[in-house]
């Protein structure tokens, strides 16, 4: 498994991705609370920048008509052209089935973020 490191996570804004450059493609890097996600830098549907799109916690329908209950243990990640939603965790879309975002893992140590790529 390779290990790149590409931020300090003190200097990741939470919710705003950064662009980062690891496995020789453009990654985006997302801080959320504590954690830290990676996700390929491309948006599947119109393949848009991440990068001037926005995290947010995910949407849900309440128990009754109208309610709204926002998840925010399970981020997602707003395409900036048309508001395509992917979860963070997994890089399924959340309105389009068929599309899926690549997912890394990500591990912080010492302060210092590091993107892993399985398939290495």
């Amino acid at each position: 498994m390779a290990d790149v490191e590409v931020a300090r996570f003190g200097e990741l804004e939470e919710g705003v991705p950064r662009a980062v450059e690891a496995f020789g493609r453009q990654i985006a890097l997302v801080r959320w609370g504590k954690e830290c996600f990676a996700v390929r830098n491309i948006c599947p549907h119109q393949t848009v920048a991440f990068t001037a799109g926005l995290a947010q916690g995910q949407v849900l329908p309440g128990e009754r008509f109208g309610d709204i209950v926002v998840d925010h243990d399970d981020p997602v990640l707003r395409c900036p052209r048309h508001s395509y939603k992917f979860a963070l965790r997994t890089g399924d879309c959340t309105i389009d089935s068929r599309l899926r975002i690549r997912t890394y893992s990500v591990s912080v140590r010492e302060g210092r973020v590091f993107v892993h790529d399985e398939r290495e």
